[in-house]
């Protein structure tokens, strides 16, 4: 019998800068602040993920365009996850007026963040809590010509200085689905947001704003996997900060599906669709989305390794309904609300081996009057 052999591996305090890296890389090409814009991203964590960070830059094809980016970092080895970054922006703003003109320039925002997340998973539902902190700086440069005419119309000056602001977020989820599920099934999910900003926290402005949004889905007894799916969001604010967020309701954007696919960041499906975009505009909005979803194919298909895998079609039938306004008249109180119907076909496949697309081809009708019968649209968007 072969006598066993005793083996002692040393015992070492954990580095983790051996696998500190980049692991992921993505680049993408598309519309940005300054025509097409070059943006790469990429992040990368420990080997066992108490550390993570991810890093954006986006590169402007365009001679005036500006460089920007943003670098975070997060630990998660504490009961609760901190996360700490900063990030630098560029936009042209045509909202500066000297003299008789309206004069273009470029508003640059450089800021900080930091804050901590805690979250519990349960069995079959989870919830979040989260706290952060953010200061930034809007600052541009204001050219004025040689000499001014007293008989122009008044200079306008567009807001600079520094906004600081804590963020409380909560947020709580049910909601479950299967494999062959269109979108979630049964549950619900609720997320609520507060940002205050007061000069005691760095801020030349004030401002309170609350914003809440909630999903809901019933699974329909006649069919397999047809849902029915209910969407609220609102928000509210006050303060003396002059970019308060004015909140806005309508359609989707007006984008090409290259730009969309391109983009890093997704149309949200809470929209107000067979308006404009942005048609209607205030200081609070409430909006309330129902849509009919049903299967329509199970293709579950691609064609030999390229990159596209069509996995279903799907037909939803929805009613929006809400609007966006400075101030209610308790007498009427739903003039300042709109409502919509339509129809919309789903084209869920993905692409490029690993992300999800959500292809919608829609038909809308609002039901304002003096509105045009039909808008059509096709867009690519984050769905809920």
């Amino acid at each position: 019998m072969e006598a066993s052999i005793s083996r002692t591996w040393p015992v070492e305090h954990y580095n983790p800068l051996p696998t500190l890296r980049p692991h992921a890389w993505s680049v993408a090409y598309g519309q940005g602040n300054f025509g097409n814009t070059l943006t790469i991203t990429t992040e990368g964590s420990d080997a066992i993920g108490r550390h993570a960070f991810d890093a954006t830059l986006s590169i402007p094809t365009s001679e005036d365009g500006e460089i920007g980016g943003s670098l975070n970092y997060s630990y998660n080895r504490l009961p609760f996850s901190f996360r700490s970054g900063v990030f630098h922006s560029a936009a042209p703003r045509n909202d500066y007026r000297y003299g008789n003109q309206q004069v273009l320039t470029t508003e640059h925002l450089t800021g900080a963040n930091t804050g901590i997340s805690w979250g519990a998973p349960g069995e079959f539902d989870s919830q979040s809590v989260s706290l952060s902190y953010t200061i930034a700086k809007f600052s541009r440069e204001l050219p004025v010509g040689t000499r001014a005419d007293p008989f122009s119309l008044v200079p306008y000056t567009p807001d600079r200085g520094y906004i600081a602001s804590v963020h409380l977020g909560y947020s709580y989820s049910n909601v479950q689905g299967t494999a062959y599920g269109i979108s979630g099934e049964k549950g619900f999910s609720i997320g609520v947001g507060v940002d205050e900003a007061a000069q005691a926290l760095g801020s030349e402005s004030t401002l309170t704003a609350i914003g809440a949004v909630a999903t809901a889905y019933q699974l329909m007894p006649w069919a397999r996997h047809h849902v029915l799916a209910l969407g609220l969001s609102g928000g509210t604010s006050t303060g003396s900060y002059v970019r308060r967020g004015l909140y806005a309701t309508g359609g989707f954007v007006d984008e090409s599906l290259y730009d969309s696919y391109n983009g890093v960041i997704r149309q949200s499906a809470f929209v107000l669709r067979g308006y404009a975009p942005g048609q209607f505009i205030g200081t609070s909005y409430n909006l309330l989305n129902l849509e009919y979803r049903a299967p329509l194919l199970y293709a579950d298909r691609g064609l030999s390794t390229l990159p596209v895998f069509l996995r279903t079609l799907s037909g939803v039938l929805f009613f929006d309904y809400g609007g966006a306004y400075s101030q209610l008249d308790p007498k009427k109180p739903f003039e300042q609300f709109h409502g919509s119907i339509g129809a919309e076909l789903w084209v869920d496949a993905i692409t490029a081996y690993f992300l999800q697309t959500n292809l919608r081809l829609g038909i809308a009708h609002p039901l304002d009057d003096g509105m045009p019968t039909f808008k059509s649209y096709a867009v690519i968007v984050g769905g809920f």
